[in-house]
């Protein structure tokens, strides 16, 4: 599995990294701006991720501006809903309307800070990323 993570703050990164890290390959940034631009040359070169962590307030780009950019690339590639990346957005903000906000705008789930290396596990588990036996 390839999996990117886009977050501002280092420490979520190094977390995320100690979580995810028996998943498969990571690919880390540090801002909005990079994860466009990693996930647009991974389409280009077809070596697509599979599941993107990404925080959603995050400096000149949030994380929901970076969801609609990269479903709309995906459009553009003509890839199918269902063999989309999934996106995991986490944030602190736990308002309704901006967890509504985040789906509707494709992320396939939400997680509210401080999130339990569990909660991934399953969530990855739930995209169908991993059977049963894995990690």
């Amino acid at each position: 599995m390839k999996i990117l993570i886009a977050d501002d703050n280092e420490a979520a990164r190094r977390l995320l990294q100690l979580y995810l890290s028996g998943y498969g390959t990571l690919v880390t940034v540090e801002n909005g701006m990079k994860a466009i631009e990693v996930f647009s040359q991974a389409l280009d070169t077809n070596e697509r991720f599979d599941l993107i962590c990404i925080d959603y307030i995050m400096p000149e780009i949030d994380g929901i501006e970076v969801t609609k950019t990269i479903r709309s690339l995906e459009q553009e590639h003509g890839i199918s809903e269902k063999d989309r990346v999934r996106i995991i957005m986490s944030s602190a903000v736990d308002q309704g309307s901006e967890i509504m906000k985040a789906y509707t705008n494709g992320c396939d789930s939400y997680m509210i800070r401080p999130c339990l290396r569990e909660c991934y596990r399953k969530e990855i588990q739930n995209f169908g990323l991993l059977n049963q036996t894995a990690i």
